[in-house]
This record gives C-alpha cells, sequence and structure tokens, in this order.
C-alpha cells in the first residue's frame, strides 16, 4: 500500500486527499499469474483469462474465467460473465463451520469456530445490464448465480447455489446525483475461502472492525457494499460543484438467514460478521451506515470532513447473552491540504476511529486518535517525495474482564520516495 498524506475512513464516500501528479495511486487490483486474451469486433468484447490467484505456501488456487461485453454507447452496455475457480494443495483452517475437524471455542466474544477445508470449487455465473430509460435516468440491474463445493466438509452434499442481486435507480442533474441501490447477496455466493497474510492477519478480535469479510480472506466478488448473508438498501447523494463537494448516504442491510450451528453446516454458508447461536435461539442481526463527505475548494486550498458511521446488532433470547451484538464504530477525518504549486502540496488534521457497545458479554469501548502533517513534492520528472509525522493515541476499557485497558500512545514519521520507471 503506498503512503497517502494522511488516514481516511475505510469506506469513505470521497475521494481522499489529494496529491500531486507525480504521485502514483495504490494498485487496486491483486497480481495474476496466467494468461489473458482480448478480442474486439465492433461494439462487443470477448476475454478469455486463465491464471493462478495468490494463496498460502502448500496451496494452489486457479482461475479460468471468460467475459463477453456489448457496449451500444448511449443505448447501454451489456455483459456476461463465467468463472471457475478451484484450489489445490494442503488443508487450510479457516473460520467456518462447514469443513472437518471443527472446534467450538465459546468465549466472552462468543462462539468462535474452525474447520479445516480443502479442494474447494466455486463456479459463478452473471449477467449486467447498465441503460438509460429517459433522459438524465441510469439503471443497473445485476444477477449472479455461484455454486461451491469442497472435498473435505463435515456434511458432504449439504451445499446448495447461492443468488446474487442488484439493481439501482440513478437521477442526474447538473452537478447532482441521486441513487436508489438494492442488494441482496445470500449467504452461499461466492464464499470460496481464499486465505492470503499470515496468521496474525486471521486471528482478530470478533468487533475488530466492521469490514464485509474478514479473517484475513478476500473475496472472489465485489463486496465494496455489503457482503454474504445481507440484503437491503442503500441511499446516496452526491454533489460535485467547484467550489462545494458533497457526498451522503445512508444503507440498511438486514440479515437474511440466522447463523445457527446447523446452518453453519451447510457446505458453503458464511456470515462475514456475526458468530454461531444455538439452533433453538436463532435471531436477526442488522447492518446500517450513515456516511457523510464535505470539502470546501479554494484557488490553493481544501478544507474537508470525512465521517461514517457504522452500526451493527442483533438481538438475543433471554438467557443467550452470547448471541447480543450491539455496537457503533464512528470514524471521522478532518483535514486541510495547502496547494504551493502542481509540485509541492502540505496536509494536516485529525482522525478518529472508535468502536462502542457490547458484544456477547464484553463490553467494546476503544477510540483511536490520530494527528498528522506532511508534505509531498516531486524532485524529478519522474520521482516524487513524501514526509508526514502522525502522533496517535488509543485509549477505552479493558475487553477481557480485570485485563488491561487498551492504552497506548505513540509517533510515527514516514518518508517515502516513488521513482517512476
Amino acid at each position: 500500500v503506498l503512503p497517502s498524506l494522511g488516514p481516511q475512513t475505510a469506506e469513505t464516500l470521497g475521494p481522499g486527499l489529494p496529491g500531486i501528479d507525480a504521485w502514483q495511486a495504490a494498485p487496486a487490483t491483486l497480481p495474476l499469474l496466467g494468461a489473458d486474451g482480448v478480442y474486439h469486433q465492433g461494439d462487443a468484447t470477448l476475454e478469455l483469462s486463465d491464471a493462478l490467484l495468490p494463496s498460502p505456501a502448500g496451496t494452489n488456487l486457479r482461475m479460468t474465467m471468460g467475459s463477453f461485453v456489448l457496449d451500444r454507447g448511449d443505448n447501454g452496455r451489456f455483459s456476461l460473465q463465467l468463472g471457475h475457480f478451484w484450489t489445490a494443495g494442503d488443508p487450510i483452517s479457516t473460520t467456518t463451520y462447514f469443513g472437518v475437524n471443527r472446534q467450538l471455542y465459546p468465549s466472552v466474544q462468543g462462539r468462535l469456530f474452525t474447520s479445516d477445508l480443502q479442494n474447494q470449487t466455486q463456479t459463478i455465473a452473471g449477467a449486467r445490464a447498465f441503460f438509460h430509460p429517459l433522459r438524465g435516468w441510469d439503471v443497473t440491474a445485476e444477477l449472479g448465480r455461484a455454486w461451491y463445493d469442497a472435498g473435505l466438509v463435515t456434511y458432504p452434499g449439504a451445499n446448495r447455489f447461492g443468488n446474487y442481486e442488484h439493481f439501482s435507480i440513478a437521477r442526474h442533474w447538473k452537478n447532482d446525483t441521486a441513487s436508489l441501490e438494492y442488494h441482496r447477496f445470500d449467504p452461499t455466493y461466492a464464499t470460496l475461502i481464499a486465505p492470503y497474510g499470515i496468521p496474525e492477519n486471521v486471528w482478530s478480535i470478533a468487533w475488530s472492525w466492521p469490514g464485509v469479510w474478514l479473517k484475513s480472506n478476500y473475496q472472489l466478488v465485489d463486496n465494496s457494499v455489503i457482503g454474504a448473508n445481507r440484503a437491503g438498501f442503500r441511499f446516496r447523494y452526491d454533489h460535485q460543484g467547484k467550489v462545494l463537494e458533497f457526498h451522503a448516504a445512508y444503507g440498511d442491510w438486514r440479515q437474511l438467514v440466522p447463523e445457527t450451528m446447523a446452518n453453519a453446516s451447510q457446505v458453503g454458508f458464511v456470515d462475514g460478521f456475526f458468530l454461531l447461536q444455538k439452533n433453538a435461539f436463532a435471531t436477526l442481526g442488522r447492518d446500517r451506515q450513515a456516511a457523510l463527505y464535505l470539502a470546501w475548494h479554494l484557488p490553493q486550498d481544501d478544507l474537508a470532513f470525512d465521517g461514517v458511521e457504522d452500526y451493527l446488532s442483533r438481538p438475543a433470547d433471554a438467557g443467550q447473552q452470547l448471541d447480543v451484538v450491539a455496537t457503533r464504530y464512528p470514524q471521522a477525518v478532518l483535514s486541510w491540504t495547502h496547494h504551493f504549486n502542481k509540485k509541492l502540496l502540505a496536509a494536516g488534521g485529525y482522525g478518529r476511529f472508535a468502536a462502542i457497545g457490547t458484544w456477547a458479554v464484553t463490553p467494546v469501548d476503544g477510540i483511536y486518535g490520530v494527528g498528522f502533517v506532511g508534505v509531498e513534492f516531486a524532485t524529478g520528472p519522474k520521482t516524487a517525495f513524501l514526509v508526514q509525522a502522525r502522533r496517535y493515541a488509543l485509549v477505552g476499557a479493558p475487553s477481557i474482564p480485570y485485563g488491561p485497558p487498551p492504552t497506548m500512545r505513540g509517533s510515527t514519521l514516514i518518508v517515502d520516495q516513488r521513482i517512476a520507471l
């Protein structure tokens, strides 16, 4: 990940802090090792790919994929895609409950669990249509279906296909756009477990961050809005003015299927957030998110506020305190950027990230604050330099009964040079 002049909320609506033209953006894709072929004929494009994806030592993950796109310009864009993925090699330990060697760890965080998987296969088929029904209106429709199986599972044959649905309608004005979206993401859609990184990435506190796909896995499909086992709506409004920039969004998604021990034993069943419940005490959880980005653009300065608040909740039956989830995650970054010229700019500000509430029988109370100041400048036609200082602090209540509070303070100096080849 390339350093930037300051932090931002993980699910920001804004473009991030400005940078000079010579500073390259961080790559947004994973590296592949394989072959790719593209054929164009008029408005149509056919692409075929075969590649190895990143995977831990002793394992392999391979992908074959084909896509067909028909781009008719103002008359719409239509596409079909089919992908097949499979793993080979050693068994891997995962935070699923449908593999073999299942382990259950009741704790103050809830019922943690692991199982081993091997020789996974996943097939995903999808179709997309984007068109303009009326002047100033956009409509998007996306449908997908996925099939999953694995060689090591507790209940062979207990797999079922999963579906994906996404419908969006947007209204455009001169500098404004309003959109309403509906997503449905089944708990068995595109859930092949593809781990990467090191074990420290795999084991994290259950409430550590409301990421869509946790436990050191990446998903094979886009989960930037919602992940597995969710359905709901999101409204968004954008104003892109020369002086005032404004983005706001609100989303409300419900859990589709409770993560009971029986449901989680189904081959391919995944929920990215909630932990196991007993079969007789199933309840459904809920995700909500409110986000706001405001920026005031002056001739040589940018003032910006970047705020997101996530809410995660699940009720519990009487006597089932381990099932309780009632947390919120407020995040905010206030920044100022000054442009001296096209080759030099400076930025400073403050960010605050918090986790507040209750998870199972554990109080969640942590606040991380960071102040930052730095400069970014070009040192030559193909070279750029970044220097930034940060002062951070973490405070809060103990998450382990009678344990120490999560108190930490320190300073960081970031120095990075980029050379374009």
